[in-house]
């Protein structure tokens, strides 16, 4: 379903991982793949990011850009296949035949000379690729004569088949047609991809894969993002709107912007200082009775990020509407304990959430229950090889979710081999922190709702690397 225009926010950042010319995006769960894949489908909502993103997405203004979905799961999304038209595929015909394939029929729909089912019509492709690149040679040429452009999305490879190891060759192949198309003028094509996938070193063995792993986009949300965010949800309320202008006034957080119902003035955007003086009106100052537990507007980030430094824009206004909802006795809008309550509820969804996406997860850290971190890898992986989690973890999801690394490490007469392939995998997505002084931290989003302690507080370092993200 695509975004309605007037609700959608324009984080800074994000604006070249919606660039047509940059094919890689990577994001996390809940980082914005889905959400700006569906809106860049949108003729309206893509015009509205190209207008927000004024002279560096030039092209989502133009009327001539037409855009298509090349892979959904859901049966009967237009345009585009699914995953059971794939899974009808012969295995030996190569990844990268298919997504040609696949684009070429976007590019000529119902056309005669292809067969109209899926599998006959990727068969005749896969005898005829000769013919295969001359029409999108030609189309390409024609689209450039006319001022035209096409984009093919690609979104939720994770569903591409039930297996991960075929879900890695659909992968491959589609990174492969999109280094291909980098030669067409007016072809051009964009995948969003999870970080697992991105940093799994096999993907990208073949001929200039850098070309498209090194000018590829990361979806991330900086604390000051999601402030803007919150600003932007409570100003789109007529009653928020007049109560967010009063207290600007009484702050002397002056605008010579025209004030807009689907723009929020600059500063609450961009300035980090008239964010924060807004914020702890709402919030107060402290995380208690003095500075001493931290402020509001640092002190949320902090412990919503993951190993990345990461934060969901989900899991921040789930905070603060939890918050919100618990009421609270001090005079403002929110306050540290209804905070402190909506971290840990946010703790439990996030690892839900995550659990969706790598279902393995919640078996990894169930051994790590009651573990004090930072801690010495070989502590974690001393507990996984006593409770045989590996073993576990295969039998489970071996072939459907089971990480490819983990599955071929798992071959090893070293239960330890394995264990510290899996180490490495947590901290690709995030659940894990690997410190500069060689210890693995779990993040409070994670760390809470899985039973982990931790030693002392937030460390000068997380705070340091924190503000990198935040400026």
């Amino acid at each position: 379903m695509s975004p309605d225009a007037s609700s959608i926010y324009f984080p800074e950042g994000h604006a070249d991982a919606l660039d047509p010319e940059v094919a890689l995006v990577i994001g996390n769960r809940g980082m914005g793949k889905s959400f700006w894949a569906s809106a860049l489908a949108d003729p309206k909502s893509r015009r509205a990011i190209g207008s927000a993103y004024m002279g560096r997405t030039r092209a989502l203004r133009s009327k001539n850009l037409d855009v298509h979905f090349g892979f959904a799961d859901a049966e009967g999304a237009n345009g585009s296949v699914s995953r059971i038209q794939l899974d009808s595929l012969p295995p030996e015909i190569p990844a990268d035949v298919i997504w040609r394939s696949i684009v070429v029929r976007i590019l000529y729909p119902d056309d005669a000379r292809f067969p109209a089912k899926f599998s006959e019509y990727v068969r005749w492709a896969a005898r005829n690729l000769e013919e295969l690149q001359s029409l999108l040679r030609s189309i390409d040429r024609k689209l450039f004569e006319d001022g035209k452009q096409i984009l093919v999305l690609f979104d939720q490879l994770e569903q591409l088949a039930d297996d991960w190891p075929r879900i890695q060759n659909l992968t491959q192949g589609l990174l492969k047609t999109a280094l291909a198309m980098r030669s067409y003028r007016s072809i051009k094509v964009k995948i969003f991809m999870r970080p697992d996938q991105s940093e799994n070193r096999d993907l990208f063995r073949f001929p200039d894969a850098a070309k498209i792993s090194g000018s590829s986009v990361r979806l991330r949300w900086r604390p000051i993002d999601l402030f803007g965010l919150l600003y932007f949800h409570i100003w789109r309320d007529e009653a928020g709107c007049q109560a967010l202008q009063s207290l600007m006034k009484q702050l002397n957080l002056r605008t010579n912007e025209a004030f807009s119902s689907d723009r929020i003035p600059g500063m609450l955007a961009y300035d980090e200082t008239a964010q924060r003086k807004l914020f702890e009106q709402f919030a107060g100052q402290f995380m208690g009775a003095n500075a001493k537990r931290g402020r509001p507007y640092t002190w949320i980030p902090v412990h919503l990020a993951d190993g990345r430094l990461e934060i969901s824009p989900r899991t921040f206004l789930r905070v603060i509407k939890t918050a919100a909802d618990l009421g609270n006795t001090r005079k403002t809008a929110i306050d540290y304990t209804g905070i402190q309550q909506g971290v840990r509820q946010a703790s439990e969804n996030r690892l839900t959430e995550l659990s969706e996406d790598y279902p393995w997860v919640q078996e990894a850290l169930a051994p790590l229950s009651g573990l004090l971190v930072p801690a010495e890898p070989d502590e974690i992986v001393f507990r996984w090889v006593g409770s045989d989690a590996i073993a576990r973890i295969l039998e489970q999801y071996s072939g459907m979710s089971a990480p490819l690394d983990l599955a071929l490490s798992a071959g090893s007469q070293e239960p330890e081999v394995a264990c510290y392939s899996l180490l490495n995998l947590l901290s690709e997505i995030g659940v894990f922190e690997e410190r500069v002084n060689g210890k693995v931290n779990v993040p409070d989003i994670f760390r809470v709702n899985a039973g982990i302690r931790r030693r002392g507080g937030i460390t000068p370092e997380q705070r340091r690397l924190l503000g990198r993200v935040i400026n």
